[in-house]
C-alpha cells in the first residue's frame, strides 16, 4: 500500500462521512486524542491509582540501568520479560540525559505510550470507518491510564501494522512484524497458524516457507540480539517459565469462577500468590484443571468456525475475527489486568460494520465500555480492598461481585460479537492451491 493510496482512500473517507473542511476533523481528532491522554494523566495522578502504576514500570527501569551501566545483558539474571520488551525499556530511558531517577522515566514511559496511542489513533482514522478512532478513544479512555504505563501498545501497534500489511497482501512484511511482536509479547503466536495458512492457500508450500522464513527473522533478530550481548541461554527461557507458573489471578473469569464452585462444595480457597500475582490454586479435581486451563481447544474451534464462515476472498481474517479469537484468550486466562483486555479492544475499531451489523457493533462497544468502567472500580480504586477480601471469604465482599459482572460483561460482548459473525456472514470462500 503506497502512500499516495492512503492519502487518497483518506480523502475519499472524509469527503463521504466528514462534509466538513478536511482540516476541522484533523484539529478535531487531535483535541480529543489530547484530551482522552490528558485525562489519563490526571488519573494516574490519583493516589489510589499511582501505588499500582509504578509497580511494574520499577522493574522496567532496573532492566534498562542494569544494560546501561556496561551495554551488557549479562546480568539481567531471573528475568520475566520478554527480548524485545527488554529492548523497550532500553530506548525509553536512553532518551533521558539522566535515565537513573525513576521519576525521569516514568515521564518518559508515559510519553513513549503517548506516542503510540496516537500512532493507534491515525491507523484508525486512515484505516477504519469513520467511527473506528472515536471508538479507540473512547475504549482506551475506558481502559484507564494502566495502559500509557505498560508496554501493551507498542505489542498491539505491531499486530495492527503486521495485519494492516496481511490486508494489503505483503505477506512477507506482516510475518516479519508478527515475529518481532512474539519476542516482545508471546500472545500474537495465535496470529501466526492463520498467516502461515493464507500462505499455503494463496502460494502453496514455496509461499509457505516464505512466510516461516520472514516470521523467523523478526522473532529471532530481536531474540539473539539478548544472548548476543551476554545474556545467558537460560535467561530467555526464564521469562516463558515465569509466566507459565502463575496460579489463577484474583481477577479474571477463573478468579470468579473457581471461588464460587469451592464454596458451593465447602472446599476451602487455597492461596498461592506467587510471581507477583495475587492468586490462588484449584482444589476442584484435574479433569476441571485441564478443562480450565485447555482455553487453547475452544480458540481452536472457534477460529475454525469463524473462517469457514468469514474468511473473504482476498486471505484476511477481519478484525472482528481477531477481537473475537483474542477475547477468548484474554476472556478464559488466568489473568485478566486492564491492559491485557488491549490485545482484543485494540482491534475492534477496525472490525467492518456490515459484517457485524451497526446495532451489534454498538451493543459490544457498550458492553466494553461497562465491563471497563467496573474493571476500574476493582482496579486500581479499590485493589487493595479486593486482595484483603480473599484472605476470609471473598464472595461475601462486593468487590468480588463486581469483578464478577465485570468478567461476565466481557464474555458478552465477546459472545454477541462471534453470534453477529456467525448470523451475518456468507459461507465459506475457502480454496484450496494447486
Amino acid at each position: 500500500m503506497t502512500v499516495k493510496s492512503i492519502a487518497t482512500r483518506t480523502e475519499s473517507w472524509l469527503a463521504e462521512f466528514f462534509p466538513v473542511r478536511r482540516d476541522a476533523f484533523w484539529t478535531l481528532l487531535i483535541f480529543s486524542t489530547v484530551a482522552v491522554v490528558w485525562h489519563l494523566w490526571v488519573t494516574a495522578n490519583d493516589p489510589r491509582w499511582l501505588g499500582h502504576l509504578w509497580i511494574d514500570p520499577v522493574v522496567y527501569h532496573a532492566r534498562a540501568l542494569a544494560f546501561l551501566d556496561d551495554y551488557s545483558w549479562a546480568g539481567t539474571g531471573i528475568n520475566e520479560y520478554q527480548p524485545g520488551a527488554l529492548w523497550f525499556f532500553v530506548l525509553v530511558a536512553s532518551t533521558l540525559a539522566d535515565p537513573g531517577p525513576f521519576d525521569g522515566f516514568l515521564r518518559a514511559l508515559f510519553v513513549a505510550n503517548c506516542l503510540l496511542l496516537g500512532l493507534h489513533v491515525l491507523l484508525a482514522a486512515v484505516f477504519g470507518g469513520k467511527n473506528s478512532p472515536w471508538i479507540l478513544l473512547a475504549l482506551t479512555a475506558a481502559t484507564g491510564p494502566i495502559l500509557l504505563f505498560r508496554f501493551e501498545l507498542l505489542v498491539s501497534l505491531l499486530v495492527l501494522s503486521g495485519w494492516l500489511l496481511w490486508r494489503g497482501r505483503h505477506l512477507n512484511s506482516a510475518g516479519f512484524l508478527l515475529g518481532v511482536a512474539m519476542a516482545t509479547k508471546i500472545y500474537p503466536v495465535l496470529l501466526v497458524p492463520l498467516l502461515v495458512y493464507d500462505a499455503w492457500r494463496s502460494g502453496g508450500w514455496k509461499k509457505t516457507a516464505s512466510i516461516c522464513v520472514a516470521c523467523g527473522v523478526g522473532l529471532g533478530a530481536v531474540a539473539v540480539s539478548i544472548p548476543a550481548l551476554g545474556a545467558h541461554g537460560g535467561d530467555l527461557t526464564s521469562a516463558v517459565r515465569f509466566h507459565l507458573d502463575k496460579p489463577y489471578g484474583i481477577d479474571g473469569f477463573p478468579g470468579s469462577l473457581i471461588p464460587l464452585l469451592q464454596q458451593l462444595l465447602d472446599i476451602p480457597l487455597r492461596m498461592a500468590p506467587r510471581n507477583g500475582i495475587h492468586g490462588f490454586e484449584s482444589d476442584l479435581g484435574r479433569m476441571f484443571n485441564l478443562f480450565i486451563n485447555w482455553t487453547w481447544l475452544p480458540i481452536v474451534i472457534l477460529i475454525l468456525v469463524l473462517l469457514a464462515r468469514s474468511w473473504n476472498q482476498r486471505g484476511f481474517p477481519e478484525a472482528g475475527v481477531l477481537f473475537v479469537m483474542f477475547g477468548i484468550y484474554v476472556g478464559f486466562g488466568k489473568l485478566m489486568a486492564p491492559q491485557y483486555t488491549w490485545w482484543a479492544l485494540s482491534l475492534l475499531p477496525f472490525a467492518a460494520v456490515e459484517r457485524f451489523g451497526k446495532k451489534t457493533l454498538w451493543a459490544i462497544v457498550f458492553l466494553l465500555l461497562a465491563c471497563q468502567g467496573l474493571g476500574q472500580i476493582v482496579y486500581p480504586l479499590n485493589y487493595s480492598e479486593f486482595i484483603e477480601s480473599f484472605s476470609d471469604t471473598p464472595t461475601a465482599g462486593r468487590l468480588f461481585w463486581i469483578n464478577a459482572a465485570k468478567n461476565l460483561l466481557w464474555l458478552g460482548a465477546v459472545g454477541v460479537a462471534m453470534a453477529g459473525y456467525l448470523r451475518n456472514l456468507p459461507s465459506s470462500n475457502l480454496k484450496m492451491p494447486s
